[in-house]
Parts: structure tokens; C-alpha cells; sequence
């Protein structure tokens, strides 16, 4: 398997919106695969956008460990520069899962996030965009593996485009401030 990170480069790919190299392609396989051998995708009933996730923290505590530090010790620094904020931690860390029999779109929302970053972790599916209206763009053309960030309770309102064909998978990371 290629290396589990990619050097991290920023780009900001939308108005306020940036991306990193994150995830190597192999990499994001073995995670399919080890969130598949889980066999835990359940929607969260207190959810009102009520997605089929798999939480990393309680099913997959060795990788979650891995991306936390990663993410805080080689993207935060990035993340703080760009926006002038305040130290972070993780939230909460998920796979989600679209499919055609199960989830399919996602409605115009907000994150209870300080920063949000998403990670295409597939790209045999069509449809299931991850849109943000007010930015005026949209993630289709954001490579497997790389990881998108964005300010996540105000400016950015996002949704998610019908899923119409295959399965979607990604990888979603939700912050907060360092009280």
C-alpha cells in the first residue's frame, strides 16, 4: 500500500474553501474496506439529515487516533494561518454512505462545526455533489483522497446532489475550539 498521508499542500479550490493532498488512493481503499468490515452503517435517529454514518472514535479507534493527529499536527497549522482562528480539536470523525437503496441527497445546511473537512473516499458513483450555493461551487472535479475544508456553522451552507447511480462514500470531520 502507498503511504497513508500525502504532503500537505493547500490550495484554495472556492472562496474560502481549501483542499489538501490527504489520503493516497490505496489508502482510502483500505478504509472502504475496513469501514465495510465494520458492517455498522446506521443512520442517527437524532440526526434530522439522518445520513448512514460509521463513527471512527467508537468502531475504528486506532485510525481515528491517526487522522487526529495528522490532521492537527499537519493541516491545523495551515488552517489557523488561513483564517486567523483559534486552536481546534476534533469534533467527531465518520464515514457517511450514499446508496440508491439508503440515502441519496443531502438538503442545504450548516455544520455544528467550528471547521469542517470532507475526503472523497470513492469515485465510482454518479450525482451526489457536495454543493455550497454562496461559494458558487461544488466538489465533482476534487480528486479521491484529498481533503476540503471550510468554516463550518455560518458561511458555508452546503447540500448534497442526488446520488444517481453506484455508491458514495467519504470521509467527514467536524471541529471545535480549544476551550
Amino acid at each position: 500500500m502507498d503511504e497513508v498521508f500525502l504532503p500537505a499542500v493547500m490550495e484554495e479550490v472556492g472562496r474560502d474553501i481549501l483542499s489538501f493532498d490527504f489520503f493516497s488512493e490505496a489508502y482510502c481503499e483500505f478504509l472502504l474496506a475496513a469501514c465495510d468490515s465494520v458492517g455498522v452503517w446506521k443512520p442517527n435517529p437524532q440526526d434530522e439529515y439522518y445520513t448512514q454514518d460509521l463513527d471512527f472514535e467508537e468502531h475504528l479507534p486506532s485510525i481515528y487516533e491517526m487522522i487526529e493527529t495528522h490532521l492537527i499536527e499537519e493541516i491545523g497549522p495551515f488552517l489557523s494561518e488561513y483564517w486567523r482562528c483559534d486552536e481546534f480539536k476534533i469534533d467527531a470523525l465518520f464515514a457517511v454512505k450514499y446508496t440508491m437503496e439508503g440515502q441519496k441527497s443531502l438538503s442545504l445546511h450548516h455544520d455544528d462545526s467550528y471547521i469542517t473537512g470532507s475526503i472523497k473516499l470513492n469515485n465510482l458513483y454518479e450525482g451526489a455533489a457536495l454543493k455550497f450555493p454562496r461559494q458558487n461551487w461544488d466538489n465533482r472535479d476534487i480528486s479521491v483522497g484529498k481533503l476540503i475544508c471550510w468554516p463550518g456553522k455560518l458561511t458555508h451552507p452546503h447540500e448534497c446532489s442526488p446520488l444517481k447511480l453506484g455508491n458514495k462514500y467519504s470521509l467527514t470531520i467536524w471541529t471545535k475550539e480549544v476551550e
